[in-house]
């Protein structure tokens, strides 16, 4: 036995050396391959190159093919947009969950700060990112995670360090569905401002609203409310006159008095939510009817139920009202 140790020892440690080389060799000839090697495959495709930060080496938009139903990978495809902004494939990546479309690209605060990649992905349905026929079977968060899911395994094989998801908004949620359905992609979440829906209906807002702020405000923004209606009949040319001039239209929502209708019911919630006016600046009875629309438009924000808008947002709509659910009103309050 020795004597067989004395022999094959010192060729066994030049076996495990010449593997360490190996090895070592390899994972450096991976590491140089650049960006745009990796890049140089059939489902990817490089659209523009963007005007560069000093932080990168390269910002590109992309256009990345995926499967339109993730459980039938060998169907119909379509193409997901994505903006990739490189600094070096051992520093981290921030990915950034979109919940919309992404008509312009931005920098994260957090890649700022951490001066690492980042991938930023516009979601399914919107923007770019929509199949040439819409079969609305196919929006669905499990779905749209599995969008993102299959984009952090391909860029898994070229940067190798810690991944960081994030998004704002539906963007946020979207980082929270992701995250449930594919727990081990990333490192770290950060959604920020992300809503987390009971139900369909969530009725935690009318409490909320019934409580925020003190009773003056919330009887100063339910008066609002009451005056806007009451005297819909006055107001409705101004509506009217302001619409027009914006180019907004309502036929999806049942015409210019339901739009009016709804207008007014979303106020309260966008008062609190958005905080844009001072409740001593909210107008009363005496205030002309253009600066009643005028300060309503400012606060709720006409073109939510415009029919330019509704057509934009209708994925966003249909995910609301079939899983993700999404705030009503409380009509009861008006009588």
């Amino acid at each position: 036995m020795y004597k067989f140790l004395t022999i094959f020892a010192p060729l066994m440690k030049k076996l495990f050396l010449s593997g360490a080389l190996l090895v070592f060799v390899v994972i450096h000839v991976l590491a140089a391959v650049s960006l745009e090697d990796f890049l140089n495959r059939k489902e990817v495709k490089v659209v523009r190159t963007l005007q560069n930060e000093s932080t990168f080496e390269g910002i590109m938009e992309l256009m990345i093919e995926q499967p339109i139903d993730h459980r039938n990978p060998d169907g119909e495809t379509f193409a997901q947009r994505v903006y990739i902004s490189h600094v070096d494939p051992e520093q981290p990546v921030v990915l950034i969950t979109e919940g919309y479309d992404a008509k312009y690209y931005y920098t994260s605060e957090i890649t700022a700060q951490l001066q690492c990649n980042q991938l930023m992905v516009e979601h399914r349905y919107f923007g770019k990112s929509k199949p040439d026929s819409i079969n609305w079977d196919y929006l669905d968060t499990w779905q749209a995670a599995s969008d993102h899911h299959r984009i952090v395994t391909m860029f898994k094989e070229f940067y190798t360090g810690q991944w960081i998801s994030t998004g704002i908004s539906k963007g946020g949620q979207t980082v929270m569905y992701h995250s449930f359905y594919y727990p081990d992609d990333v490192d770290i979440r950060i959604p920020y401002v992300a809503p987390l829906n009971y139900g369909l209906e969530d009725e935690r807002i009318y409490t909320f609203l019934d409580q925020v702020g003190s009773p003056k405000e919330r009887r100063k923004v339910k008066k609002f409310q009451k005056l806007a209606l009451k005297n819909q009949v006055e107001y409705l040319d101004a509506f009217k006159a302001l619409s027009d001039k914006k180019g907004y239209t309502y036929e999806l929502v049942g015409g210019i008095e339901k739009a009016y209708e709804y207008c007014v019911l979303e106020y309260s919630f966008a008062y609190w939510q958005w905080g844009y006016v001072p409740s001593n600046k909210i107008p009363g009875k005496l205030a002309l009817a253009e600066d009643i629309i005028q300060h309503m438009n400012r606060v709720a924000g006409f073109d939510y139920f415009s029919d330019q808008s509704i057509v934009e947002y209708r994925p966003f709509f249909y995910q609301a009202l079939t899983e993700m659910g999404y705030y009503g009103y409380d009509l009861d309050a008006f009588g």
